[in-house]
Order: C-alpha cells, then structure tokens, then sequence
C-alpha cells in the first residue's frame, strides 16, 4: 500500500481502526483459581438467568468465550458473596432458621393481605419490609437479627414471581405486576387537587404534633416553636404581602373596624408584622378613598347622602336639635343647630 500511495476514504478508515482490535486484545480467558467453582456451577449457584442462558448451549472452552477480568471478578465476588449467606445460614440453629421462615412468611402474607384490601395502586418500599423482618424477628426472639435488605428482596421475590424490583435513586420499590399499569396512569391523571389534598394533610399532621403551653412570658422562640416547619419556611421567605387587589375582604373589614375603635397605629403595625392585619398606611389608605367617593357622590347628585343609603328602598328621616344653648331666653335661640337622621327599612 505504501508502495502504490494508497490511501483510505476517511469514511472507510473509521471501519478498519484499532479500536476493535483493541478491545478484542483485552479480553482474554482468564485463568480460573484453584478455590472456584466452574462458570456453569457459579451460574447455578446465583440464579443467573442470562449467563445460564448463553452456558446451556455448550461448554465456556468449546464457545471460545472471553471475559474481560474485571467481569469475571465481578462474577466470583458474587458467587463468594452467595456461599459465605449460605455458611452463615447454615450454621444457624434449626430453631432460628425457623424464626426467619416464620418471619419471611408473615411478611409475604402482608404483602399479599395490602394488596387485596387496597383498591388503589400498593408501593412497598424495601427499606420499610426490611425494618418490619427485623423487627419480626426481635419478637420471636432470634439471636441474629441483622438483615440484609437485597438478600430479603431475592428471597421475596422467589417466593412472590409477580412481584417486580424497581429502583428509584437509593429506595427500591416493590409493585405487583399487575398494578404498574394503574400506577403510571394515576400518575397521568394526578391533579392539582390532589396536590393540595395531600399538603393540607401533610400540615394537618404537623399541626397535630405541635403543644404549646402558657409559661408566663411569650417570647419570638415561642411563636417559631409552635408553628410547624413548613409554613414557618413559607412566612420566611415570603417578606413582602401581596398587592392591594389580592387583599381578602375579612382582613380588610379588621383593619377598618380595629382602626375605628382604637386608632392606634402602634397596634396596627403589631398586628400588620405578624400578618394577622392589613398595613396602618394601607387602612389610610382606604379611608382616603372613601372619602373622597363621599364627596364625588355629593358632586354627582348635588345632595348630602350617607354612602350606605339603599335606592329603591322605604325611607324616613327624622329631624332634631341636637345642642342646646343655656344662656338662650327664648324659645327659638334656645336649640342650635340640627341633626338629619335617615331610615332605610326593608
């Protein structure tokens, strides 16, 4: 080729590089030690339905088979893994070795009792039946409770085949088969609704956990103390209200009927911090405007009206001397100055 000058299409070189080479040159028949089973026992031995697959059409020699070394290590570190379980459960007494099947069994039959009283999707996290064996077997009193949750997930799901493994991050779910289905489409259909359902269940529980008593004093670490987490981290990093037009009516009407009876703006500030009332500014604000709708009324109709009189109603007025004047000598100089009452009656 160098002789000619011949020279390979980039397209055509990408076919014929080392690459394959390469990696065909890594893998290798490594040598099996002295203290290993043969692959077709190893395979035997954990169950593996993929390797028991490819040995059953003939021996590993005779396919000319290549493991890269750190996969057949992988291989024998299980398969040591598999044979020091099977020692330890081994040598457990026969009375143990009963505890655990008891235990195992109780645990299938609350697997299978969840399921066929629940009408919904049932999840069971792997985590949650590894705490429930171990606890199981605290009461039947073995001496080794120590439970290893992936070695109970094989075990569960020998026993139960239409019982399936999904891992979701750290967290191993388990789902009957013939629940996935349901499942993902109630996650399709999940609402907002829903949603809010469950936060205001959520909240509901953490209110239920929170007592607070009387001491004699009240402090700021009191009050953090009796709200719960959640709306504690909501009212922190809200810091401002919202605009004047999404104001409710009721802390509106508080604001007015608590500025009516005391004005004082210290409390209103007090109560404005706390969000249990609108701002001090913000009620002046609103006694500005209806005011000035007072006097726009009174230019509109060219009459003095209180703004709460009702049209198309039966009305009355009544007429008054409202002061008196003791210095008076007569009868007419005796009252000054007279009061207009108006009657709405429905």
């Amino acid at each position: 080729m160098k002789k000619e000058n011949a020279k390979y299409h980039d397209l055509c070189r990408i076919k014929f590089n080392n690459t394959k080479l390469e990696r065909a040159q890594k893998r290798h028949m490594s040598p099996m030690s002295s203290g290993s089973s043969s692959e077709l026992d190893c395979a035997i031995l954990l169950q593996d339905k993929q390797l028991l697959a490819k040995l059953s059409s003939g021996d590993v020699i005779a396919q000319e088979m290549k493991y890269h070394p750190s996969c057949l290590a992988a291989v024998y570190n299980r398969e040591r893994s598999k044979k020091r379980q099977t020692e330890i459960e081994s040598s457990c007494t026969q009375e143990e070795n009963i505890m655990k099947e008891t235990a195992l069994a109780e645990l299938v039959t609350y697997i299978f009792e969840t399921q066929r009283n629940s009408e919904e999707s049932v999840v069971f996290r792997l985590a949650d039946l590894a705490n429930l064996y171990e606890e199981r077997l605290t009461q039947l009193g073995s001496s080794s409770v120590q439970v290893h949750s992936f070695r109970l997930k094989d075990k569960l799901l020998h026993k139960m085949p239409e019982l399936e493994a999904h891992a979701k991050g750290r967290d191993v779910l388990l789902m009957f088969e013939k629940d996935i289905g349901p499942a993902i489409a109630f996650a399709c259909d999940y609402n907002d609704t829903m949603h809010m359902a469950k936060t205001a269940e959520m909240i509901r529980c953490q209110l239920a956990t929170k007592k607070t008593t009387f001491s004699g004093s009240l402090v700021s670490e009191d009050i953090d103390d009796s709200i719960p987490p959640t709306l504690l981290h909501q009212k922190v990093t809200v810091q401002q209200r919202h605009s004047a037009d999404r104001e409710t009516p009721f802390f509106v009407y508080l604001g007015l009927l608590l500025f009516a009876k005391t004005m004082k703006k210290q409390l209103g500030d007090t109560l404005f911090q706390h969000g249990l009332w609108i701002s001090y500014d913000r009620v002046l604000e609103i006694t500005t405007q209806l005011g000035e709708a007072v006097v726009e009324r009174y230019l509109n109709e060219g009459v003095v009206c209180p703004p709460l009189l009702k049209g198309k109603v039966f009305t009355t007025a009544a007429v008054d001397n409202i002061d008196h004047n003791p210095s008076s000598t007569t009868s007419k100089s005796s009252f000054y100055g007279t009061g207009i009452s108006i009657f709405n009656i429905q």
